[in-house]
């Protein structure tokens, strides 16, 4: 039977990718699809938030897969007292023989179909309307990736790979890993056609309709950080 954390893990790793192929993304798709064996005695720290949590589950599976090795996992480039980002992983990847700058993005996103333009990516919101998924793929393509390129970045590159004893020559690529947990509107079902349907694990209602929705039940409210662990 599996533990809660493995079971985590692989609802994490289990669900498709939001994109299936460069063009949409503008990146190479990380393949987390293969049965990758998690020992039961795993632990990983439980006081960081989903999108943190989402990354130590993935290093555990990383750690236990037998074609990468973990060169960099959660490195902060800082400049001057100053923080312009993290490198989510740098892997060795011993069957390629090259190194893999890994993007981890773990969401949970409604589609709100008023905000619906040309594309859907404009419509797919997070929580308190904080982020969404087009102002995440711009973040990734004008942020995220060019930092491994920054002068400070390269810096710390290079020295991580002398401690490691990795040729600084080793050809480098940099792929994307998008978990995307999508809900759509309980009131319509109504699903967007440029999005993986099997990116949908769901549906919302507004909170004005929870007592219509439910009735005389009280619905739980699950904590954040146990969102990947309650979602199958």
């Amino acid at each position: 039977m599996q533990t809660d954390l493995q079971h985590e893990i692989d609802n994490l790793v289990s669900q498709p990718d939001l994109f299936d192929n460069t063009l949409q993304s503008g990146f190479p798709v990380f393949d987390t699809s293969e049965n990758v064996c998690v020992p039961h005695n795993v632990d990983v720290r439980s006081d960081r938030r989903l999108g943190h949590r989402a990354e130590d589950l993935l290093a555990v599976w990383l750690h236990c897969h037998p074609r990468y090795d973990i060169v960099v996992h959660g490195l902060q480039v800082i400049s001057e007292k100053r923080t312009l980002g993290e490198l989510d992983f740098i892997l060795f990847d011993k069957h390629e023989q090259c190194l893999v700058h890994l993007e981890l993005v773990c969401k949970f996103y409604v589609y709100i179909p008023e905000l619906h333009n040309h594309n859907s990516i404009d419509a797919w919101w997070g929580p308190k309307f904080q982020d969404n998924l087009s102002l995440k793929l711009h973040k990734l393509r004008s942020k995220q990736f060019p930092l491994l390129y920054s002068p400070e970045a390269q810096e710390i590159f290079f020295d991580r790979l002398q401690e490691k004893n990795i040729d600084s020559d080793t050809p480098c690529i940099q792929k994307l890993c998008f978990k995307a947990f999508l809900f759509v509107p309980a009131e319509t079902m109504l699903a967007p056609t440029d999005i993986p349907a099997d990116c949908i694990v769901g549906t919302w209602i507004r909170e004005s309709d929870v007592d219509n929705f439910f009735g005389e039940t009280t619905p739980d409210a699950i904590p954040k950080l146990q969102w990947l662990q309650k979602i199958r």
